[in-house]
């Protein structure tokens, strides 16, 4: 999800989801610098590999002010997590 990025720091966990996710706001640092902030979802791969389905049959490229999904869901070997990167809602405006 961040392959090539120097860092990445986590600003603040969201608490309020009734998903059960996990759900943090980061800040990416590349080499040349900081980018907007994303929020990242972290979930059993089934949740994960269910709203990845439900975003592009549903949301992408139907409905323009929702938040996207930056990039494809990261499943690591081995492990029962998956995640999704989505962009902050407004991605820098406010």
């Amino acid at each position: 999800m961040f392959t090539g990025y120097q860092a990445v720091i986590v600003l603040s966990e969201f608490s309020n989801g009734q998903s059960g996710s996990c759900v943090l706001k980061v800040r990416p640092i590349l080499a040349n610098g900081a980018e907007l902030p994303s929020v990242v979802k972290i979930d059993e791969v089934a949740a994960i590999e269910q709203e990845w389905q439900a975003y592009q049959t549903c949301i992408r490229n139907r409905l323009p002010s929702i938040a996207a999904i930056q990039g494809e869901p990261v499943f690591p070997p081995r492990n029962p997590l998956g995640g999704l990167r989505y962009g902050l809602a407004g991605e820098g405006v406010f």
